[in-house]
């Protein structure tokens, strides 16, 4: 019997608006074999050289049926174990929970920051404590950017943080080895608004010397992968035609210096070693860009179980906050795919999706319908399944030995919900 639990996740977030901030002080550990009740159902430079790659990409459709003889995730169970950790007398203070975090190569360790103080956390997944605490500075010739996006371990025991227009490459005695700030030349071609970021989801690659981004054209209705090697000044842009229709699922709207924004579509990269995957909330196609070869491959799994994207209002235009409002209420009730999850013991990747039920009393408790997907290696979709038992996606998932770890907060202690899946 699967055990489920709640985890708060908003849908719809609006520019401007102040996420909630909590302190957690943890207690030594505790291990808790069978989950609590409130886990379960129904609880609470030089000039740039510029490229821009059009070519069509290489397009794979695959349905399930036609890949494996059976639904791999047909016959799945698990069950859940909660463990929670211990901070060594240290209180720890995540205002926005996992929100910036990465897990070390091995699985041993997770780090997870604090935007606010810049403290980084670093947890022994083995033995379930707070084992160190590195404290990067505000002000001086080591500073971190004041509004820290994204946090990323790199290669050769470095780390990188990037924010809007800005990253920087750290070691862990806080020292700045490197860092860049794009200027209006950079990447001349692309429109930079308040409401259109230049760039968006600013990541390294592993060794930390290219940076790739996102970036959006509502009116032409384009969406670029973004390629930057700061060292020698190079730009490449990478056409990704097949989400041109991403763009109509972002509703903008400004007044003065009022900026309403609605983004349902909600791009993401994945970076991995030898490839980039760039997907989407709105859609379950990816893009898969080989860093090696250039190639760039399109892939359209054809879900049986669930519809396969998001459909668009009849238009994206909008003149004032409340028919932003009303675009947005006409996509809070579709399908929202989740990150991929690589599984390195399976050699397979995962991804979530729910769908929130249809109420005129819309808030953080509501409950989803719950989806998990499995791939292949090469993202070739294998298997699909409704989790009945879920009524929230996991927070913040993440694989570590074959077991789908989840952040979870009980009663102000920080901690997972380890879920162990047969199938």
């Amino acid at each position: 019997m699967r055990i489920a639990y709640l985890l708060i996740f908003i849908c719809v977030i609006f520019s401007c608006q102040k996420k909630d901030e909590s302190k957690v002080e943890l207690n030594e550990p505790t291990i808790v074999r069978n989950p609590i009740d409130s886990l379960k159902k129904d609880p609470e430079k030089e000039d740039s050289i510029i490229s821009i790659e059009e070519e069509e990409a290489q397009e794979e459709i695959q349905k399930a049926e036609d890949l494996t003889p059976t639904n791999f995730l047909e016959n799945l169970s698990f069950k859940i174990d909660t463990v929670l950790t211990d901070s060594k007398g240290t209180l720890i203070y995540l205002p926005q929970g996992l929100n910036n975090s990465d897990v070390s190569p091995n699985k041993k360790f997770l780090y997870a920051l604090n935007k606010k103080s810049n403290n980084l956390y670093q947890f022994d997944l083995e033995r379930l404590e707070l084992v160190e605490s590195y404290q990067f500075e505000k002000e001086g010739p080591n500073s971190v950017q004041p509004r820290i996006w994204y946090f990323q371990l790199l290669d050769n025991n470095q780390i990188g943080f990037t924010d809007y227009h800005s990253f920087g490459i750290y070691n862990f005695q806080t020292q700045k080895l490197s860092s860049y700030q794009f200027s209006e030349k950079d990447f001349s071609d692309l429109i930079d608004t308040p409401t259109e970021a230049k760039y968006e989801s600013l990541q390294f690659s592993a060794d930390g010397k290219e940076i790739y981004f996102l970036h959006q054209n509502i009116e032409r209705e384009k969406v670029y992968l973004g390629i930057f090697d700061p060292k020698i000044n190079k730009e490449k842009l990478v056409d990704l035609v097949e989400f041109k229709f991403l763009t109509r699922l972002r509703f903008t709207h400004s007044e003065g210096i009022a900026h309403h924004i609605a983004d349902f579509a909600n791009l993401g990269v994945k970076v991995e070693k030898n490839r980039v995957l760039i997907y989407s909330k709105g859609t379950s196609k990816v893009y898969i860009y080989d860093l090696t070869s250039g190639t760039l491959t399109f892939k359209s799994p054809q879900h049986e179980i669930v519809p396969n994207d998001q459909i668009p209002p009849f238009s994206n235009k909008v003149s004032s906050s409340e028919e932003v409002r009303e675009a947005s209420n006409s996509l809070v009730f579709q399908i929202s795919y989740r990150d991929f999850l690589y599984d390195d013991q399976r050699e397979m990747y995962f991804r979530f999706a729910s769908i929130l039920e249809d109420t005129d009393d819309l808030n953080a408790k509501s409950e989803k319908e719950v989806y998990l997907f499995a791939y292949d290696k090469k993202l070739n979709l294998i298997g699909e399944t409704k989790i009945d038992e879920l009524v929230k996606v996991p927070n913040y998932p993440f694989f570590k030995d074959g077991k789908l770890w989840s952040y979870v907060n009980i009663e102000d202690e920080l901690g997972f919900a380890i879920f162990t899946f047969n199938f």
